[in-house]
């Protein structure tokens, strides 16, 4: 009884390795490994014979030599997905976010990241001619019109002066308007617009006024490292004898970049 077990199983272990193609579903197997996902009476298989296309599109296949195929029966890649919508591919690992992209790393990870210029928030505004009689650093807020590419991500507030970053990352800012003085008579004055972030002073530039008569229209461009949730704006430096003392026009743009 025993060696009739034994022989029988043997039997089915020969006969198994004898098969050439495994089915599931299908009976018409046309890979190593081939499952027919038979989700409509058209997209299933016949008995025998070819399989078409759209009888293909539900199916999963495995070829001998390690390719998966995703809805078709004939993969080119490693893995190979043929859809005939959009969305073929979904990848939820915590990092994906609105027009981002898939990259990989050195070792061939993937991952989302968001691409330069698929995040920006810009914001202008124009203000009353009046020049400052106090030697502060001034906070720029108050503008009047803002814009942002994407309001799920990052914030603009026009009453309080400030961009908020949506992610770490190098962002480029841009700075720019118009600022004069009624201090240095004929002589020169600078313009010196700070980037505060998270209320602290992080980066300036400079530019010089040549007569206190004329105002001077310069733009500023600097790229900048902010983690997410920076909140970032402009002040304008005024502490000095020969410092502009009034921006009455002025926009402020960040752009994400890598």
């Amino acid at each position: 009884m025993k060696k009739n077990i034994i022989i029988i199983i043997i039997g089915c272990i020969i006969s198994q390795l004898g098969m050439a193609q495994i089915g599931v579903n299908t009976d018409n197997p046309k890979t190593l490994l081939h499952i027919d996902g038979r989700s409509s009476a058209a997209t299933t298989n016949p008995a025998t014979g070819a399989v078409s296309a759209l009888q293909a599109s539900d199916d999963l296949v495995v070829t001998s030599d390690g390719r998966i195929g995703i809805g078709t029966l004939t993969p080119s890649a490693r893995v190979d997905i043929l859809s005939s919508t959009p969305g073929a591919l979904r990848i939820i690992d915590g990092s994906e976010r609105s027009f981002r992209m898939l990259v990989s790393d050195n070792n061939g990870v993937l991952s989302w990241t968001s691409a330069m210029g698929t995040w920006f928030a810009s914001m202008n505004g124009k203000f009353p001619l009046i020049y400052e009689t106090t030697y502060i650093m001034k906070p720029i807020k108050g503008y009047s019109e803002s814009v942002i590419s994407s309001p799920t991500e990052g914030a603009v507030n026009v009453s309080t002066g400030e961009i908020t970053v949506p992610y770490k990352g190098y962002y480029r800012v841009t700075i720019g308007g118009h600022w004069g003085t009624n201090r240095t008579g004929a002589n020169v004055y600078v313009i010196i617009p700070y980037v505060y972030i998270n209320g602290a002073p992080s980066a300036n530039f400079i530019a010089v006024g040549a007569h206190s008569n004329y105002g001077l229209s310069p733009t500023f461009i600097t790229v900048l490292p902010f983690n997410a949730n920076d909140k970032v704006m402009v002040y304008n430096d005024q502490r000095w004898g020969t410092s502009a003392n009034v921006v009455d026009q002025i926009f402020f743009d960040i752009e994400y970049i890598e």
